[in-house]
């Protein structure tokens, strides 16, 4: 069991957050001269392998979802056309910090580590091999069938209750599907931040169905859709799924510093503790706030 896929920030943090989508900061730094930092909003898409319960993503079945296969890297999203994919391509260290007024005890978290991206059609390259070797410290391979480099391999099984072949290239498909058809459409939008032109303006509002996922990639036509007509528009939904996969990042933070503060502890005096990695896994330490 690697010490790392099980940190002991992790189960408080996940305790914390709401039952909706949560929220948290991303900070980057730009890459021109001289440097500046950069911050947006972004929407956590939970841990790695353990995707948020969600009964309407239509391809979820396509990757096992053991209880064996757990991680502590923390994911969002993005477009490859976007801002922080070109700020952390250039420098891929970068901050996070969720505030959670709603929790009783207030609590706001920064967590420091480096973003991976990884692609669709990323799995077969040198460069998505490298991440994963990188990243697979943090990922539980006790239940991984062969060694535990295993979990390196664009495929690898995991054995026991729920168990099955998983494949990287599902999960960033999962991860995927797991937004709504509007939202998967937009990563199909005119290139973000370019001048709005009339011609652009066609491309805006198109949607990546559901049937459309589940027929390409599980071969289900639940919606019967089998006529000329229907499958016409099965080839024009086809086109705008993969021009939207294309710019699709599943972003992979590997953490190496967790600073949590509960603002509410003490009467409101609050408490904090510093996790940090080192070599055999993490160091608490509880500090003054």
């Amino acid at each position: 069991m690697t010490p790392f896929a099980n940190p002991p920030w992790l189960a408080p943090f996940l305790s914390h957050l709401p039952n909706t989508q949560p929220e948290f900061t991303l900070a980057t730094i730009t890459p021109t001269t001289p440097p500046r930092p950069a911050v947006r909003t972004c929407i956590f898409r939970g841990p790695l392998f353990s995707l948020p319960p969600n009964p309407r993503n239509p391809v979820r079945t396509l990757n096992p979802e053991p209880p064996q296969l757990s991680s502590s890297l923390l994911t969002f999203t993005t477009d490859a056309r976007m801002s922080k994919f070109t700020e952390l391509s250039a420098n891929p260290n970068a901050e996070l910090c969720f505030w959670i007024p709603t929790f009783e005890t207030k609590p706001q978290w920064r967590f420091r580590g480096k973003v991976y991206f990884f692609s669709f059609d990323g799995a077969g390259t040198p460069k998505e091999a490298g991440q994963r070797s990188e990243v697979a410290t943090d990922i539980e391979t006790s239940a991984i069938e062969g060694p535990a480099e295993a979990v390196e391999a664009p495929n690898f099984a995991v054995n026991g209750e729920g168990g099955g072949l998983v494949s990287w290239r599902n999960e960033v498909l999962r991860h995927f599907a797991n937004l709504g058809p509007g939202m998967r459409g937009t990563f199909a939008n005119p290139a973000p931040g370019t001048a709005v032109e009339e011609e652009g303006m066609g491309r805006l509002g198109r949607k990546v169905e559901d049937w459309v996922l589940r027929k390409e990639f599980l071969q289900q036509d639940t919606e019967g859709k089998t006529s000329p007509a229907a499958q016409e528009e099965f080839k024009a939904g086809r086109e705008v799924l993969y021009e939207a996969l294309g710019n699709f990042r599943l972003c992979v933070v590997k953490v190496d510093g967790v600073d949590r503060v509960d603002l509410g502890e003490r009467d409101g005096k609050g408490k904090r503790w510093i996790y940090t990695r080192s070599k055999d896994g993490w160091e608490t330490r509880e500090v003054w706030p």
